[in-house]
């Protein structure tokens, strides 16, 4: 059997220079290419910092560093992105007000910025300008796509363990770590009563999650009704609300989001700026369906404004636009959810903050709302190239046969890695999953390969075979170099780069 690699191009990532890009005196109402970063694959924003993902597997910050929240050793602000030290094999990122969270492929979570809760979980409330591990937590998900599996608040921070248990620490003035106290834990300590969760996500003073039957739990402040049992009191322990077969949670500042099988999204919450999407600006205390939605795929919440993408493809907004948030070229706020004209065919959307980010087609990152650009700066604009970005996509041909991927695939430290289910079963192999210790194995005649998460090694009949990069998860699948793969099952690799 001969397996054929052939690259049909690079993305060339457009993004543009932007100075100032935190300060609020600068703002864009329509979407912009994104800050000068290589290859993003996920970004967060916090208070007035943001901190993005690349396809190298690190971390890049810029904005405010009063509390150290870039992570590269100092408390000196940064127009420009400079990078998370000591950061390697990240697969998810979350943001807080200044605090940041990260988690590598081998489950381990790191923390930095402000601690004066104990929201890094290092068991400490000093401050750290550069990531930490987070003390006693372990077997967290390695994955960052689709529902969250970290979480950050103002001042708290969530996780969720591959056993489908929820993990919270620091701030809890209002209950949001759940485990029935109000006192604030400087270390994770489990929410009691949750159990099969597979999303989360934080509020300002709340937090949230999926239950894998489609039933979700809130708990924490409940000032605005975020808490959507009907009540505006406050609980230190998780709610079960009254709104069932949902697929996906996300929340604002002080409101809440929840996607159902059926492509309807429910709000709940603060609604002084219409981000409930329901034609009002009443708050309201119990899920209340978003009106004038096509059926969604995907929802996302920043401050106080809301996000969606329909099975079309296509973005709508809805809330507060004071900072040009909704990207609609207007700064007016938005009762009803209203169409992105400026760029189609999104295919995932972020949001933290007063700002908005937008990925089209898996090719380009767009960014629009507080500080971000503006008419008058855009002279100071010069877009650039990013030649390291990740593969277009690349054909993987068996004796003449292409590889349907289910998953694009990516690269990382310049070197191809692809779903592994997809190119084992590509070469015949039958593939299992043994999720308790993360190992997926493929087994062909008389030949066995076993693939564990985070490792940088292929176990086969022969030994242990090195890889370049370890094997990782993106979009919720395990992702390691093709060649590697092919030649531990005895097969000779060879790479057409002409095609």
């Amino acid at each position: 059997m001969k397996v054929i690699g052939k690259a049909f191009g690079i993305i060339l990532l457009i993004v543009m220079l932007v100075s100032n890009i935190i300060s609020s005196s600068f703002a864009a109402s329509t979407p912009e290419p994104v800050n000068s970063i290589n290859s993003l694959y996920s970004i967060q924003s916090g208070d007035k910092h943001i901190i993005a993902l690349t396809t190298n597997m690190d971390i890049k910050a810029w904005g405010k560093n009063t509390y150290g929240q870039l992570g590269n050793g100092s408390v000196s602000d940064s127009s420009e992105p400079v990078i998370v030290n000591d950061l390697f094999s990240v697969t998810g990122i979350a943001a807080g007000k200044n605090h940041n969270l990260a988690i590598k492929s081998n489950g381990d979570v790191y923390a930095w910025g402000d601690n004066s809760s104990g929201q890094l979980g290092d068991g400490t409330k000093n401050s750290h300008n550069t990531p930490v591990l987070v003390n006693n937590l372990s077997q967290i998900y390695s994955s960052q796509v689709g529902n969250k599996v970290i979480a950050a608040g103002n001042n708290h921070s969530l996780a969720l363990r591959v056993d489908g248990t929820v993990w919270a620490w620091g701030d809890n003035t209002y209950g949001q770590l759940g485990d029935g106290t109000n006192i604030s834990k400087s270390e994770p300590v489990e929410v009691p009563g949750l159990h099969s969760i597979i999303g989360i996500a934080a509020g300002e003073n709340h937090s949230m999650a999926l239950q894998a039957d489609g039933t979700v739990w809130v708990w924490g402040d409940n000032k605005y009704g975020q808490l959507g049992n009907g009540t505006t009191k406050s609980s230190n322990r998780p709610i079960d609300i009254n709104i069932y077969k949902n697929t996906a949670i996300a929340s604002g500042g002080n409101h809440c989001l929840a996607l159902q099988a059926n492509g309807d999204v429910y709000a709940w919450g603060k609604n002084t700026d219409g981000q409930l999407g329901d034609g009002t600006m009443t708050q309201r205390n119990i899920p209340t369906k978003v009106k004038e939605l096509e059926p969604v795929i995907k929802i996302a919440a920043g401050s106080n404004h809301s996000l969606a993408i329909t099975d079309e493809f296509d973005a709508y907004t809805w809330g507060r636009n004071a900072e040009g948030q909704l990207g609609d070229g207007t700064t007016k706020n938005k009762l009803y959810p209203t169409i992105i004209a400026e760029i189609s065919y999104i295919t995932e959307i972020f949001a933290g903050g007063n700002r908005t980010f937008a990925v089209k087609g898996n090719t380009y990152f767009y960014v629009w709302g507080e500080g971000i650009a503006s008419s008058q700066v855009k002279n100071q604009i010069s877009k650039v190239q990013n030649t390291s970005s990740q593969v277009a996509f690349v054909n993987v041909e068996i004796d003449g046969k292409d590889i349907e991927f289910t998953t694009k695939p990516r690269l990382i430290n310049n070197k191809t890695v692809v779903p592994v289910r997809d190119i084992l079963q590509g070469m015949g192999a039958t593939v299992t999953w043994d999720g308790e210790n993360n190992i997926i194995t493929g087994i062909k005649g008389q030949k066995k390969v076993s693939i564990k998460i985070g490792s940088d090694s292929i176990i086969s009949n022969e030994g242990s075979i090195k890889m370049d990069v370890p094997t990782t998860i993106i979009d919720e699948r395990a992702f390691a170099q093709v060649r590697t793969i092919a030649e531990s099952l005895g097969e000779s690799v060879i790479w057409d780069g002409t095609k």
